[in-house]
């Protein structure tokens, strides 16, 4: 059985939180399990077990939704050039409308396939998702937090959305979280039995940079946000509807091959806070990437 791990985190290091000074390991809890935060000049709120500080620390969120258009092999690159090009890639899944998946953590989720792949070489791994990424989430903090109605050592996400780029998407009630303006807040704060999650969308409306096509990143890895007919580039905030990442692998597959696809979510929420004259703020859950294990038997 050939396993292939891949870490969509060490592709996604063009998407930065513009707007955050984020540690990079899980936050750091007291014995009672609490995230511990303090009021420390607005960027020393939290500190991550590796004793990093910054004002967002990584998380398992409890639910990250994900919807899939095309997951598959492919024998040459299928969006290194301008044109994209699909015609050499077969597909376990293969859906114009979209295959849901929820991952919960700390189970392994797989994902539901409904299609089969050909027996072949393949160079590349494909994957298409939807750009809105979707967390529902609950946790619990050392201090008392501001949220968008309530205050509390509990918090929740809203069913709400946040740009990743911080763009205003026409047709999208996004959210800039905004601690002088509580109701812009993704996340809400109160006692725990009031906890009430609902899912929360980051919207991947640009690269992180401003741009909408990377290519030939970390070792020949490529990422562009597409349209929503799953094949255009996309060209403004507007029409990004879509994530495609081709990863370079060596795979030959056999027409009695079977496969098997995983996903976890260590560390693949950002808990984003504030600090303003001594008022702690829940800001949001923000999307951060996945780990995909896929395995050829």
């Amino acid at each position: 059985m050939k396993i292939l791990r891949i870490f969509l985190i060490s592709i996604t290091t063009l998407f930065t939180h513009q707007a955050f000074a984020e540690t990079e390991a899980a936050c750091k809890r007291n014995s009672d399990g609490e995230i511990i935060v303090a009021n420390d000049n607005g960027q020393n709120i939290v500190t991550d077990i590796e004793e990093n500080t910054g004002d967002s620390c990584k998380e398992a969120p409890d639910f990250y939704r994900l919807k899939f258009y095309r997951f598959g092999l492919c024998k040459s690159n299928p969006i290194a050039n301008s044109t994209n090009d699909f015609s050499s890639c077969s597909y376990l899944v293969n859906s114009d409308t979209g295959v849901s998946h929820v991952i919960t953590y700390p189970s392994t989720a797989l994902l539901n396939t409904n299609s089969t792949m050909a027996a072949g070489t393949y160079s590349f791994l494909l994957l298409l998702l939807n750009n809105s990424l979707e967390q529902k989430h609950t946790e619990t903090f050392s201090l008392p937090l501001v949220g968008s109605s309530g205050t509390g050592k509990t918090c929740w996400t809203l069913e709400k959305a946040t740009a990743y780029g911080g763009n205003s998407i026409t047709g999208v009630t996004t959210v800039s979280p905004n601690p002088n303006t509580r109701s812009t807040l993704a996340m809400d704060c109160g006692a725990a039995s009031a906890a009430d999650p609902k899912y929360t969308t980051e919207i991947f409306e640009t690269l992180g940079d401003g741009g909408y096509n990377n290519t030939d990143i970390n070792g020949g890895v490529y990422v562009k946000l597409l349209q929503d007919d799953n094949l255009t580039l996309a060209t403004s905030v507007d029409n990004s509807k879509r994530i495609a990442v081709a990863l370079p692998i060596a795979i030959t597959t056999k027409s009695t091959s079977s496969y098997e696809i995983g996903f976890k979510v260590v560390g693949s929420s950002s808990v984003d806070l504030h600090e303003d004259s001594g008022t702690l703020t829940a800001l949001k859950i923000g999307a951060d990437p996945f780990q995909v294990t896929f395995a050829v038997k």
